[in-house]
């Protein structure tokens, strides 16, 4: 017996609705970071790095608001971030630049979208604090919005602030600390 296509059946067929499991590289970070967080036995050592959070917010002229939650999560989670890429690192050796990459491209979309000029510097500092939440409002769109998830709704926005205030510390986004 051959196979046959009904097309009165295609009309049903466009009910379904489909909804895409997410799978990238920040699902993979965000699920070493639980790993490491909840392993009581890890311990973390506080790295000393070249500057300071703070600097790097008042290079960009965050609005202070939104400068204690950068500096929170950056306090609370950069060596969590660091620890969970180093790990992910043994497998993907290209995880941290494809990181980086993703977080550029995302930070250049949004400026062109402003009508930003990437070395105005006076106004991407007038705009620093809109284009800090517009990444992390743009990243959970790409990668969450629509698609099944194994990572808790509520720790989603959590874990994506903490990857963006590492990926900001880097300066990987708005203006570098030379």
């Amino acid at each position: 017996m051959r196979d046959s296509f009904n097309i009165n059946t295609v009309g049903i067929m466009k009910n379904f609705d489909i909804t895409m499991n997410e799978v990238s590289d920040i699902s993979n970070i965000i699920r070493q970071m639980i790993v490491v967080k909840n392993d009581k036995t890890r311990t973390i050592k506080k790295q000393t790095l070249p500057y300071s959070i703070e600097d790097k917010i008042l290079l960009n002229n965050i609005p202070r608001s939104l400068a204690d939650l950068i500096k929170r999560r950056h306090i609370d989670a950069y060596d969590i971030v660091e620890e969970a890429i180093k790990n992910l690192a043994e497998y993907d050796a290209c995880l941290r630049e494809d990181l980086y990459d993703f977080y550029y491209e995302t930070y250049v979309n949004i400026l062109i979208n402003l009508e930003l000029d990437s070395d105005d510097l006076i106004k991407i500092k007038e705009k620093s604090g809109e284009v800090y939440r517009q990444i992390n409002l743009d990243i959970k769109n790409e990668l969450f919005e629509g698609k099944l998830s194994s990572i808790p709704e509520n720790k989603i926005d959590t874990y994506i602030s903490a990857i963006t205030s590492y990926v900001f510390y880097k300066c990987k986004f708005l203006i570098p600390i030379e």
